[in-house]
């Protein structure tokens, strides 16, 4: 539990406890799950067998945790990204609209509205 705070830390003591932890009984098991907030994990490892609860390997636990965590993360980022380039491309279409009509050029204007192509080869033209 001291560890929780720092995640190298953890990773080593995992490593070099790692036979102790994949053979750990059910009760340990659940109070670890229930004081690190990790109930998602329990049911996962749950195995009845003639109603027995069977050993728990808690280093499977811990991978699982990390896989759901760079999951979360990888979709967090793609959200962001997803975001910052939506952002990212209005205020451009902003800018070459704005340039487009203190030019004169509402036909442009209106043909960059409909056609990514007429797009393009504005932003080009106006270095955007």
């Amino acid at each position: 539990m001291k560890r929780r705070g720092d995640k190298e830390e953890f990773q080593k003591y995992c490593e070099e406890n790692e036979e102790r932890l994949r053979h750990m009984d059910a009760d340990t098991y659940d109070v670890i799950c229930t004081m690190l907030d990790m109930d998602s994990l329990f049911p996962k490892n749950k195995k009845l067998y003639d109603d027995e609860w069977e050993e728990y390997d808690m280093c499977t636990a811990v991978r699982e945790l990390i896989k759901d965590g760079e999951k979360r993360g990888r979709e967090q980022g793609r959200k962001e990204g997803e975001k910052r380039g939506w952002e990212q491309g209005e205020k451009r279409l902003g800018l070459l609209m704005e340039k487009l009509i203190k030019d004169g050029r509402q036909e442009d204007a209106l043909r960059a509205s409909r056609y990514a192509a007429a797009r393009k080869r504005l932003y080009l033209e106006y270095g955007l």
